[in-house]
């Protein structure tokens, strides 16, 4: 079997104070501006805003964040402008599964002691649109549906 350890070592895990983790600068990539303005918010919608970026041996986690006595790991999608098709489309079902991965994956290295939930944050640069959807899900049968929770005004 083989060792993570060379990869441990390179998880980024950001402490420090929130208007640190909200930082960015929004004159970025469309993907930054999608994370920096998905951080924000929620953190208007009064989660804490525990990590950005962090990296597992899976994949990346977007932003790690915290309301009351639950975890969330967001995934954020940007687009830079209003698309035709859902933007949901974007979510594909090898994304999700790494993404699940790498929150299990973290939720064990930091001995979670609360529950957790996946959520996604799709975020529309222009005209600006921020859309919540929690307790999203991979269906393991033949078509790989992916279920999104409700899709939640905050």
């Amino acid at each position: 079997m083989r060792s993570f350890l060379p990869l441990l070592s390179r998880l980024r895990f950001f402490h420090g104070a929130e208007k640190s983790l909200l930082a960015n600068s929004i004159d970025g990539k469309p993907g930054e501006q999608g994370e920096y303005l998905a951080a924000k918010f929620l953190a208007k919608k009064r989660f804490v805003i525990e990590a950005r970026n962090v990296l597992t041996p899976f994949g990346e986690i977007d932003i790690v964040a915290r309301r009351k006595k639950r975890v969330y790991f967001v995934e954020v999608k940007s687009l830079s402008g209003k698309a035709e098709e859902d933007p949901r489309i974007n979510l594909t079902p090898e994304k999700l599964s790494h993404f699940f991965r790498s929150g299990l994956f973290y939720a064990r290295k930091y001995d979670l002691s609360c529950s957790f939930s996946f959520a996604a944050v799709i975020v529309i640069l222009k005209p600006q649109t921020i859309h919540w959807y929690d307790n999203l899900t991979l269906d393991c049968d033949a078509e790989n549906i992916i279920k999104f929770g409700r899709k939640n005004r905050l």
